[in-house]
């Protein structure tokens, strides 16, 4: 490749660069001479190339167009010549930039014989600034414009006044970058347009007739206006398109809007949001409010965590009216609009506080919540304090940007509760670690612990070791001793007859998981699972393809029973399932067979299951009133064996016991009877 200095050689000659080339002196004096001048008889302007032979030399009869002094004429009326025709001054004459002024004088005076002229736009901008400080620029201008010449008046070598062919007058005046010995001394009149043309270049007085014709018209066009005709209009409209801006910016007062002076520019907008608001809320008649959500943790003495939690989804609401600044008590809302009954919101009003640079204070704040009204702050900060009508509609109405709750009587309520329920499991909690404690030091026996301690040790310990596997990990000593914890009451339950919670000198497992399960439907927050809702577990544990669907029945009574909550929304899906699994079970299908081994110690670990997986397991005064299906295998003792047994249950009509047989299973198993009573009235489905 060749280097960056180098020519190529297979670049063609015309990609070369070519130098610049210097004029010759003589090129360059053709290039500066003086082609015009005035006919001193006729005062007219003559062009060098319009003089006879007989003109040649100091009798061309014409003199400079700046200074006046007669000219000579060099090679006037010549065909061959060496340097082209011009005007020069004479021997020891003293020219002081006659070139540049004599250019302009030509200027001027063509303008007479144009006739058309295309006159150059006029564009006016205006800046305002709106009430929250923001600059709003506006630009509009008047497009070129072609006139025609009644009247040209030359002033001075300067200046010109043009009266156009509809009376309108204008005034031309040359500048130039080159500084003139002679002062004009020209006062325009305020009353007359005027256009500045710049004339700096000699050039211009060397040009041909037709060469100057192009070059005035270029000249013109490239001129500055001082002042137009459509000044003033074009002012108008600059000013109302940047008030235009601003009102579209929610931060100009419009016409007709009734806010006091006296007012500073910030309380003059915040007034003016509120107007807009309740403008836009009463043409809307709705508002998309945020979720109602309350989150209640506490660190018991034994180091365990606590948390419960509530919430309502946020939903768009439909409005029966809006009040702007409504007096209420000790305050005055922004804006209170009354929400009309919907599901999980009840009616009534919503006080709107609308805040742009300062956030409630203190004072305020403590004032609102007296009130003991439901209160929600928009926050336009978070859009820079800057926002369009129709993004101030978007936020208001259906956004959720920079909404938040100050205040919800719900709120206050709810967490009252949840501090209530987080306060009994911390001292259950805490009682149960002690009585660990004590026992431990004291060498307690697992023999001496009766199974309803086991019970509950056991949901604290899984518990405990879910906070703790999620905290610490694999290796941490917290999840060390919260493992030991757990295989210690899972031994406790082993011991008490329920084998199947220990499996080759560990906690079994899966039977950990379902209970872990059960809790997160019962205490409504996912268990063992970080940054997970109660309705992300549901839902992945109740897919259709789900590898442990034996296990959904179980779900399902859960959700039954326990019910979290969820939205409108999630419960119909839960319902969908439901269905789905109930006609798989009454078909036969056996996919949803659920291994009965687990029931009886479910059942006693949550009692409000018991009457449900009645339906499915042995209690423990004998069998329920159901006639076996004939894939079970039987025992001798009559009973299905809890440990291996599945059960899927043949058609209903055909698994009531009747007559003597139910009498003599009622007369055995009196327990089981109130079970049983409440089981067939929830039996469709029973999951």
């Amino acid at each position: 490749m060749s280097s960056p200095t180098q020519e190529d050689p297979d670049r063609g000659a015309s990609d070369r660069p070519v130098p610049p080339v210097k004029p010759s002196p003589a090129e360059e004096g053709d290039r500066l001479v003086m082609a015009w001048a005035r006919d001193i008889r006729s005062q007219e302007l003559r062009y060098i190339g319009e003089l006879s032979p007989a003109q040649n030399g100091k009798g061309s009869g014409c003199e400079c167009l700046s200074c006046g002094l007669p000219l000579v004429a060099v090679n006037a009326g010549k065909h061959v010549f060496k340097r082209r025709p011009h005007f020069r001054h004479p021997e020891g004459a003293v020219k002081d930039s006659c070139e540049v002024l004599a250019a302009r004088a030509l200027v001027l005076d063509r303008f007479r014989n144009e006739g058309l002229l295309t006159l150059p736009g006029r564009g006016r901008g205006q800046r305002i600034s709106g009430l929250s400080g923001q600059t709003y620029d506006a630009w509009v201008e008047f497009p070129p414009e072609r006139v025609k010449t009644h009247r040209f008046d030359i002033v001075d070598r300067a200046h010109a006044i043009l009266t156009l062919d509809d009376g309108r007058r204008l005034r031309v005046r040359l500048t130039g970058r080159v500084r003139v010995s002679e002062d004009v001394g020209f006062n325009d009149p305020s009353d007359i347009p005027t256009l500045e043309i710049l004339i700096d270049d000699p050039e211009i007085a060397a040009l041909p007739p037709e060469e100057l014709r192009k070059r005035i018209q270029l000249l013109i066009g490239a001129g500055v206006w001082c002042s137009h005709w459509q000044d003033a209009s074009l002012l108008e409209k600059a000013t109302q398109a940047a008030i235009d801006q601003a009102n579209a910016h929610v931060d100009w007062v419009p016409d007709g809007l009734e806010i006091p002076d006296a007012l500073s520019p910030l309380l003059k907008r915040e007034s003016l949001l509120h107007l807009k608001a309740k403008e836009i809320l009463e043409r809307a008649r709705r508002i998309n409010l945020p979720e109602l959500r309350v989150d209640v943790a506490k660190r018991g003495r034994s180091g365990k965590t606590e948390s419960r939690s509530f919430s309502v989804p946020g939903q768009i609401l439909e409005l029966s009216s809006v009040q702007l600044e409504r007096p209420m008590g000790r305050i005055r809302p922004d804006v209170v609009a009354f929400t009309v009954e919907a599901p999980l919101w009840p009616a009534g009003p919503v006080l709107i506080e609308i805040t742009v640079t300062h956030g409630i204070s203190d004072e305020r704040l403590a004032r609102i919540q007296a009130q003991d009204l439901p209160a929600l702050e928009i926050d336009l900060s978070v859009l820079g304090g800057v926002v369009t009508q129709t993004q101030f509609e978007e936020l208001l109405v259906e956004g959720l940007t920079g909404k938040r709750w100050l205040h919800h009587p719900q709120i206050e309520v709810e967490r009252s509760r949840l501090e209530i329920e987080v306060n009994e499991a911390l001292a259950k909690a805490d009682s149960a670690a002690e009585s660990r404690s004590i026992s431990s030091q004291a060498g307690e026996s697992p023999f001496g612990v009766s199974l309803a301690v086991w019970l509950n040790r056991y949901l604290d310990a899984i518990l405990a070791h879910a906070d703790a596997f999620l905290h610490y990990g694999r290796s941490g000593a917290p999840t060390k001793e919260a493992l030991d914890d757990l295989a210690r009451c899972a031994e406790g339950l082993a011991l008490h007859g329920h084998s199947y919670a220990m499996e080759l000198g560990r906690p079994n497992w899966t039977l950990v998981g379902l209970v872990e399960v059960i809790l997160t439907i019962k205490l409504d927050r996912a268990i063992a699972r970080e940054d997970a809702s109660t309705w992300d577990v549901v839902q992945d544990l109740l897919q259709e393809d789900r590898a442990g669907a034996r296990w959904q029945t179980l779900y399902l009574m859960a959700l039954k029973v326990f019910r979290p909550n969820l939205t409108p929304e999630q419960q119909a899906w839960v319902d969908q399932r439901r269905a789905q699994v109930w006609a798989s079970i009454k078909a036969g299908e056996g996919r949803f067979d659920r291994p009965w081994k687990f029931d009886p110690l479910l059942a006693e670990l949550f009692p409000e299951l018991a009457p449900l997986l009645s339906l499915r397991s042995a209690g423990q005064e004998g069998p329920v009133p159901r006639v076996q299906a004939s894939t079970t295998k039987r025992h001798p003792g009559g009973q299905p064996d809890l440990l291996t047994d599945s059960f899927s249950p043949p058609p209903l009509e055909n698994t009531w016991l009747t007559g003597k047989a139910l009498e003599e299973w009622k007369r055995k198993n009196p327990d089981g009877v109130k079970n049983w009573e409440y089981a067939k009235q929830h039996i469709t489905p029973d999951i």
